[in-house]
Parts: C-alpha cells; structure tokens; sequence
C-alpha cells in the first residue's frame, strides 16, 4: 500500500473552547512506555517489562496580547499564563494535518507544566508551552471538523468506520469523544450534540450525549464510555434556540481506547 503523506500546514490545534491554531506554528505530542528493570542473578542480560505510559505535548507559537475592557484577552499568552499551575485540566485536540472528517486526532486531558516567552532584539517574540497529559494519550480521529450548525435543524455528520475485531462486529475496549464549541454567544439556550455508533450505519444508537450551555465552563467536555464500541461513528446535533439566522461553531473528535483506527 502507497503511504499518503501529510502537510502540516493546516495544523488545527483546540484547547477547550479556543482554536489556537492562528498562534501556533509547532506541536509535538511525546509518548513513552516506563521500563522497568526485572533483571535478576542468572540473567546475562539485562531484562526489562513495560510498565506506566506517558504522554506530553509541546506547542511552539508567537507572543500575543491584545488590551480590554472585558473579562480577559483569549490571546496566547492570556491563555497560557493563567493555565500554569490551574486546577481545572484542559481539554486538547490537535488535528496534524487539518480537520477532516475521518483524518487523525491527537486528544489529551491535560495540565499546563511550563511556558516561556523568548523576546529576541532582532526577530519577533515567541512563547513556548508544555502540557502533561493525565489520561495519557489518545489516537483518534474527527468525526466533525471546525463548522457551524444552522439553529433550528437536526444534523448528523459522516460515518467514520474502525473495521471490527470483535464477533459482532467493533471493538472492545470503550472509547472517549471531544467536544470544542468554538463560538455559542449568540445561542441562547442549552444544547445537545451527540456520539453515536452503528454495525451496519442504518440504525444508530446513542454512545455519548454532550448537554451543555452557552457558557464558558459547558463549551467543552470530554466523555469517556465502557464497552463495545461498533463498527461505525458519528456525530448528531439537536436544534438549538437564538436569533434569527444564528448558528453553533464547533468540533468534535472520537478515540477508540485499546486499538489502531
């Protein structure tokens, strides 16, 4: 089979309800296995079994910070330096070469651990993060990129498919779904986007529902669920409540724990 190489050019990087993309111009997600020594007397050679993942991942991007009346700026290095040390962990989803329907994801529950600023006289100024994932690191893919719904319709967006490694058809394991409602201030009442997952994409059944408001605390989440997870995967939204001609801009990405998709 051919490889399909990918430019990162159109990198999206999410972290909550913010798409800090326009900021960045890296992002390296780090993952290792613990080797732990079990090496005893009749052994010549050292022996080693895998023990404790660990994930981490490093953005690197230009210094912005705007001025304002309001509550706060979302520039970068708002963004960044109030993070540091926080109690609440972030939710991040970093598509590496855009956010197609179907094409990778890297998703991680995460604790800002570093950033720096670097000002340099002869050249622009630059910030550096580093985030710990808690959760360690999932490999998922989008099941809808960065779009608007329209307010008062249903939708559902393409199937993505896993080809199944269980009898019936799936996977074992369970799996977590990302939700980044990127703009919601002109929606005036809660809504619903859901997973759903289907054998044969002709009956779908609910796998995870978002329920959340307009306000900053329920523009993200990440839900994780048990069990079979089945062949095919999407996403739905119900219709919401606002002016007229209003919409819901958001994403939303899907991992199977345990497997390659």
């Amino acid at each position: 089979m051919a490889p399909t190489f990918k430019h990162s050019k159109g990198t999206v990087v999410l972290i909550d309800q913010l798409n800090m993309s326009a900021y960045l111009q890296s992002a390296k997600v780090s993952v290792d296995v613990q080797a732990a020594d079990v090496t005893c007397f009749p052994d010549a050679d050292k022996k080693y079994i895998p023990g404790l993942r660990n994930a981490v991942i490093a953005m690197d991007g230009l210094f912005s910070f705007r001025r304002t009346t309001a509550a706060g700026s979302t520039d970068i290095d708002n963004e960044f330096e109030q993070a540091l040390g926080g109690s609440t962990k972030r939710v991040v989803t970093v598509g590496p070469a855009g956010d197609t329907v179907g094409d990778r994801t890297w998703m991680m529950l995460t604790d800002d651990t570093k950033y720096d600023v670097h000002a340099p006289a002869h050249d622009v100024v630059q910030c550096s993060v580093e985030m710990q994932a808690s959760s360690g690191y999932q490999g998922g893919r989008w099941l809808r990129g960065i779009s608007a719904a329209a307010r008062t319709t249903t939708g559902s967006g393409a199937a993505v498919l896993a080809p199944g490694t269980t009898a019936a058809g799936g996977t074992a394991g369970g799996g977590v779904a990302h939700l980044h409602v990127i703009a919601a201030s002109t929606v005036t009442t809660g809504y619903t986007i859901k997973v759903q997952h289907s054998t044969s994409g002709s009956t779908w059944v609910d796998l995870i529902t978002f329920a959340l408001t307009t306000a900053d605390g329920g523009r993200f989440a990440r839900s994780t669920v048990a069990g079979t997870i089945k062949e095919q995967v999407r996403e739905t939204n119900s219709a919401f409540t606002g002016g007229a001609a209003k919409s819901l801009t958001y994403a939303v990405s899907f991992a199977r724990r345990g497997t390659i998709q």
